[in-house]
């Protein structure tokens, strides 16, 4: 891999922003650039960072609900109304939580309030 896919993500966002007509245009030439560098295969990674840094750009941040069951209406909504509008809130299941829910913001930080985390815990101590 030549470049880190923070900077072809940074680089797609700058060009689009001076050229907003061209998207696919820009998007031919970031594949071109990819398969070039001998990097097509972390495109995947390269749509991640361009998202991350879409939603810093406007303030948001990518939030991942992990559960061990899908989250009732109810529930999830008492969850999304914590986070900002901006935010971009994905679920997930995990059935190996056993129950609980595990939060993930910016793919950096992480709350687990799982009862596999206190279980373990629990039998640690």
């Amino acid at each position: 891999m030549k470049h880190l896919p923070k900077y072809y993500a940074q680089a797609l966002l700058d060009a689009l922003q001076d050229h907003p007509n061209n998207g696919e245009r820009l998007a031919d030439g970031l594949i071109s650039a990819l398969r070039k560098n001998g990097d097509l295969r972390r495109g995947g990674e390269v749509i991640a960072a361009t998202e991350r840094l879409i939603l810093k750009r406007s303030g948001g941040r990518k939030i991942i609900l992990e559960s061990a069951r899908p989250l009732q209406t109810e529930e999830l909504n008492k969850l999304k109304n914590q986070f900002n509008s901006k935010d971009r809130i994905e679920t997930r299941i995990n059935p190996d939580l056993i129950a609980g829910v595990k939060i993930f913001i910016d793919d950096e930080w992480q709350l687990d309030a799982s009862f596999k985390r206190k279980l373990k815990k629990l039998l640690l101590n």
